[in-house]
């Protein structure tokens, strides 16, 4: 579980930094790709 909350935290920093941060958006993005991976 911490692992997951580390690669979400990473997602949403890396993508604020690059992209104007659309937080719905990025969440979105975000919980899509953790879910991926986490699966």
């Amino acid at each position: 579980m911490e692992s997951t909350m580390l690669i979400y935290n990473l997602c949403l920093f890396t993508f604020c930094q690059s992209v104007r941060c659309h937080s719905t958006v990025l969440l979105m993005f975000c919980m899509y790709y953790v879910g991926q991976i986490g699966s």
